[in-house]
């Protein structure tokens, strides 16, 4: 197999990239074919920028919510409530659930009809590389790991998909001031 020409890279910006990179040893460039073996180095994670998340959260319609519970006192609860509230249709997922906030719960993603625009998730950090694999499935614009939530993984399933870890949804949209949606911005 040749290598690949620079019109053939599929350049993506640096927040989607996976947490490794393959760097060209001394003295080649990155299109060149390796003469030796090539060394990883690992990079950061990075959430996508603000203006991304913007643009996220401002197009989205339908938020499939993983984790969400009908106790009040849950912060599953709280976010869903907020984000139904601002204008979002709330999918619940949860197998323990049959109704969260006057939506029908479904026990897995997969289960989901219709589009879902991002894949909100309120699991333990070791669950979400499964739950990455059927956002896949969905087709969800976005994999977004609640406050304290962050798995490597999850992120490199989920490439080519926006990826958020370690922020809470509803944080970003009162901090980047999204207008709430109206019946007429409501798809």
């Amino acid at each position: 197999m040749s290598a690949p020409s620079k019109g053939d890279m599929g350049v993506k910006p640096h927040w989607m990239n996976t947490t490794s990179t393959v760097l060209p040893a001394a003295g080649q460039s990155q299109f060149d074919p390796p003469s030796v073996p090539p060394q990883v180095a690992l990079v950061p994670f990075a959430n996508p920028p603000d203006a991304v998340v913007r643009e996220l959260l401002t197009s989205a319609r339908r938020l499939a919510i993983v984790g969400a519970s009908s106790k009040p006192d849950r912060p599953s609860y709280g976010i869903a409530r907020k984000m139904q509230a601002a204008g979002y249709e709330i999918v619940p997922v949860n197998p323990n659930e049959r109704e969260v906030l006057g939506e029908k719960a479904f026990a897995t993603l997969d289960e989901v009809e219709g589009p879902i625009d991002i894949v909100v998730v309120f699991r333990r950090s070791e669950h979400t590389p499964a739950i990455a694999e059927q956002t896949a499935r969905l087709g969800a614009r976005a994999l977004w790991l609640q406050t304290g939530i962050v798995n490597d993984e999850a992120a490199r399933i989920a490439s080519g998909r926006i990826v958020v870890m370690d922020e809470c949804i509803g944080v970003a949209h009162s901090r980047l001031r999204i207008a709430p949606k109206t019946s007429d911005t409501n798809g």
